[in-house]
Parts: C-alpha cells; sequence; structure tokens
C-alpha cells in the first residue's frame, strides 16, 4: 500500500492516500442505492450438434439395405473419380485448343461431369447433334470413344442418381475452389523465381508487389478529405519497375483469394500459362564434380555436412590440416573423384544392370532426374589395316558357303529356303 509523508507544522505524519480517497467520497445515505445485479437465461437460437461415429451394420437392421448402400457408395466414389477426370479433359482441350470459353469449376459443371460418366446418360446424349453445350458435348464424344476402345469398369445407372450426383457436385465445386485459390501465390512465387529472380529476396519482393494494392485519400459526403486513406482493392500501388508492370499487365487482376474464387477461369488460363513456361524452360542442371563442389560450399556450415564429408569421403575444409588420407575441400578434389563422390551422395546403383553401368552425369531441374547410363564393351578385338584391293568381278557366296562362316546364318539355312526373317524384334533389358 502506498504511503505518503506530508509534513504540517514541522512534524512529520503518515497519511495513506486510501484511506483519504474514500474519506472524500458520499455516505451511503447521501448517495442512491444501486440494485443487486440481475441475471437472465439467454435463449440460444442456434442448435449444437454433435455427431456419433459407428458401423453401418449397427444402425440399419434389415441386412439388404446395408448391401445396398454399400454398392451406392460404391458407384458414386467411382462417379465422382471419372467426374474429375472428365472435367480435367474438358479443361486441358480447352486451354491447348485456344477455346476463349474456359468453364468456370461450379457446382452445375462437375454436376455435368459426373453424369457424363454414367451409362444410361451416354446412351440417351451420344446421338445428338444439336447440344447446348457443343464444346463440352465434343470432349463427352472423345471420352467415351476412348472408353470404347478400352474397357473398364462402367458405372451402374441408379434411380434418382440427380440428388446425389448434386450434393458430389457441390463438394467437388468447394475443393477445386479450394486448390485455386491456397496454392495460387505459392505456385506464382515459383513461376517469378524461375523466369525473373535467382535470389530468394528479389523473388519475394517481385511476388509482394502483385498484391500491393493503392491507397486513396478518404472522401466525406461533400467530397471533402477527412484525413484518412482508403484501399483500393482492385487497383495496384503505382510503380516504375518494369518487372511489376509486366506482371501486372499478365495477371490482370489482383490475386487476392476473394478475386481468385470470382474469376477462377480467368485464373486456371494463368496457372496453365506458369507450368507451361515452367516446362519448357526450366533449366536442367548437371551433377558433375564442378557442381557438387559448388552445392556443398553452400552448406558446408552445417556441422552434418561436414560430418558426412569427413566420415564419407574423407574431404575436410581447407582451413584445416589435412592428415593421411584426408582432402582439402576445394574443386580440383571433386572433378579428380567425380566418380567416387557422385556415388557417395547418389543412390545410383539400383538403376544399374549387368550391362548397365552409370557414367558420372546426372541432369535434373529440381523435380525429376535423368541418370546416364553406359554399355561396357567387354570384348576387344585388334584389327589390322590393310589396303583395299578392288576384284575385277566378286563371286556369289552360296548359302551353304554364308551359313559356315556366321553362326546366325548357319542356324536360319537350317529353317529351309522358304523361310524369310521379315521382322526382328529386339528387346533391351536396359529399358
Amino acid at each position: 500500500m502506498r504511503r505518503k509523508r506530508k509534513y504540517e507544522e514541522d512534524q512529520e505524519v503518515e497519511t495513506d492516500l486510501v484511506s483519504d480517497a474514500l474519506a472524500q467520497l458520499p455516505s451511503p445515505s447521501q448517495g442512491t442505492t444501486t440494485a443487486p445485479p440481475t441475471y437472465r437465461l439467454k435463449e440460444t437460437t442456434k442448435d449444437v450438434n454433435s455427431s456419433v461415429i459407428c458401423k453401418l451394420t449397427r444402425v440399419c437392421r434389415l441386412p439388404l439395405f446395408v448391401e445396398e448402400i454399400k454398392m451406392i457408395c460404391v458407384v458414386m466414389k467411382q462417379v465422382q473419380l471419372k467426374g474429375w477426370h472428365l472435367a480435367n479433359l474438358h479443361v486441358l482441350r480447352c486451354l491447348k485448343e485456344g477455346d476463349d470459353e474456359v468453364p468456370e469449376p461450379t457446382q452445375m459443371f462437375f454436376y455435368r461431369c459426373c453424369a457424363a460418366t454414367l451409362g444410361n446418360i451416354e446412351k440417351r446424349d451420344r446421338p445428338k447433334n444439336q447440344t447446348q453445350y457443343k464444346s463440352f458435348h465434343e470432349t463427352c464424344q472423345r471420352y467415351w470413344a476412348n472408353r470404347e476402345r478400352e474397357t473398364a469398369y462402367t458405372s451402374e445407372s441408379m434411380l434418382n442418381a440427380g440428388d446425389m450426383i448434386n450434393e458430389t457436385a457441390k463438394l467437388m465445386e468447394i475443393n477445386a475452389l479450394n486448390m485455386i485459390a491456397l496454392h495460387f501465390r505459392r505456385r506464382l512465387h515459383q513461376y517469378i523465381r524461375f523466369r525473373y529472380a535467382r535470389s530468394y529476396k528479389e523473388t519475394k519482393t517481385l511476388v509482394d508487389s502483385c498484391y500491393r494494392v493503392r491507397s486513396e485519400p478518404e472522401l466525406d459526403g461533400d467530397d471533402n478529405p477527412t484525413g484518412e486513406t482508403t484501399t483500393v482493392w482492385t487497383e495496384w500501388d503505382e510503380t516504375e519497375d518494369p518487372v511489376e508492370l509486366e506482371l501486372g499487365e499478365w495477371l490482370k487482376i489482383i490475386p487476392w483469394q476473394s478475386p481468385i474464387r470470382a474469376n477462377s477461369a480467368h485464373f486456371v488460363r494463368k496457372l496453365y500459362d506458369m507450368l507451361v513456361w515452367i516446362e519448357k524452360y526450366a533449366a536442367y542442371i548437371k551433377l558433375n564434380g564442378s557442381t557438387l563442389h559448388g552445392l556443398f560450399a553452400r552448406i558446408i556450415h552445417i556441422p552434418k555436412v561436414e560430418d558426412f564429408l569427413k566420415n564419407e569421403l574423407d574431404i575436410v575444409p581447407t582451413k584445416k590440416n589435412t592428415l593421411g588420407a584426408q582432402r582439402p575441400f576445394a574443386k580440383p578434389t571433386f572433378q579428380k573423384n567425380r566418380a567416387e563422390i557422385l556415388r557417395k551422395v547418389l543412390d545410383v546403383q539400383q538403376f544399374e544392370t549387368s550391362n548397365r553401368k552409370f557414367a558420372d552425369e546426372v541432369k535434373t531441374n529440381g523435380y525429376g532426374a535423368s541418370i546416364l547410363l553406359i554399355r561396357p564393351v567387354t570384348t576387344t578385338s585388334v584389327v589390322e589395316k590393310k589396303k583395299a584391293t578392288r576384284d575385277k568381278k566378286s563371286k556369289a557366296k552360296r548359302p551353304e558357303e554364308i551359313a559356315e562362316a556366321d553362326s546366325f546364318a548357319k542356324d536360319l539355312f537350317k529353317l529351309g529356303a522358304e523361310y524369310t526373317p521379315d521382322v526382328l524384334i529386339g528387346i533391351d533389358p536396359g529399358m
């Protein structure tokens, strides 16, 4: 409790601040008396739901009813999988063929995709020449033609299947919009890193510029500035960077989640453009001695990496003294011992066969890897060079003479004169 010393008439008197403050308050008889608080029960307008998970046989009393539900669940799962497949086929066909009308991933679109996979829908809609959705009907024609050539499971026709397909299509719409909206920034970051910037800092700056919006002064009812600013979420901030201007002109819409969900077809085109460019121009780097030295130089400060180089490859940093068989961490060391280091760092032995050996070269684009294999030469022959002498007239050899010189021709001669080797099929064990 805080106390304060006060001097009155040259005498030191100790007073209590809390007591003084309470003394200045009016007495309860002078002031108004406050009523005790009252409590009342608040009626809730929402019900609280909960789920109980159990086996289907515990709920259903009829065993035949359980079997029918299982059959319908299998059919609906197959309808959903084939609906996704048909939706991807149609969207990719529209993008590759330059169709201006890329479909929006709506519930109705997925409903048509799922319904087109049923057997009864195919028989009913195949003869139609005039249809409301011509582009989608053309995709269905190709899908049905491929299904005829490759026989597979065909979903059974069900009575009143529209309601179940409608619920499935709603979930497919939600999943599709989430996949496009939630992962667009990550894919945009990868695209910018490959095309415009190499360092992480430059990439992050360019990605942030795609989401930077403009601010303008706020106005009141009489169009007078209020001194505050408001954000214009549909316009980019002013910039003079040519790369940022190029990205803004290419995107055309600020890629926040709500605009992506409202313009999903537009951003599907952008995703397709990014994937096409990355697949076409993604650089494949070659992992050789020099490349491995540069990669290890970036992460050699990590203790685990330094221990791996020391224990597995007998390589130590150049600042430390080398003892015995230890080798210095330098580019010539990696170039001289490239084969040994590559086999220690990369698990290439699993791809080798009896006649295919690792050729000390691996190419990768960060996702896939291409491992070069070579067939070693197992036989050697000495060929004596002689001057070519032209015979006046070459004599045709008889089949018996050819058979004596070649074992393959000898076996072929045994088959008879009527046999001709029209086709020769070779199987490469390294494929």
